[in-house]
């Protein structure tokens, strides 16, 4: 995918975030064919752990008595990052040449925090015959 040039507006940041969200919604249905419920809180920490990695701290270490789902949000989490490097912008050197280029660590955490804000909004539909889903 590319996008124009940073700062990115809010539209192309929107279409960004539409992709991410259709990226956990494949990865809620796979686990869901799996027995594994995962909570929107669960999604949002690992929305968070995705910021923190961007920001270029060190990950957290799962706690000791982690389950299966704790294992899912960890990738979840690794692949939120690296999704970066597949979305690119066009941008122009010093001596004018125009290069496409990931997108900048900057752009992709105001993509992960207007995500974040998407899953923090989500309210399951009662009687939807869904779980978990991001809307």
């Amino acid at each position: 995918m590319i996008v124009p040039a940073c700062s990115a507006p809010n539209a192309d940041i929107a279409v960004l975030v539409a992709r991410l969200e259709d990226f956990l919604a494949g990865h809620l249905a796979d686990s869901e064919k799996h027995g594994l419920t995962v909570s929107a809180a669960q999604l949002g920490a690992a929305i968070d752990e995705a910021l923190r990695r961007c920001r270029g701290l060190s990950p957290s270490a799962p706690p000791p008595d982690s389950g299966v789902e704790v294992f899912l949000l960890d990738g979840i989490s690794a692949t939120l990052v690296e999704e970066r490097e597949g979305v690119f912008e066009k941008q122009k050197d010093a001596d004018g040449e125009e290069h496409y280029r990931a997108v900048s660590v900057e752009v992709w955490i105001e993509c992960l925090t207007a995500l974040r804000a998407r899953v923090d909004s989500y309210r399951p539909e009662p009687d939807a015959g869904r779980k978990n889903t991001v809307n």
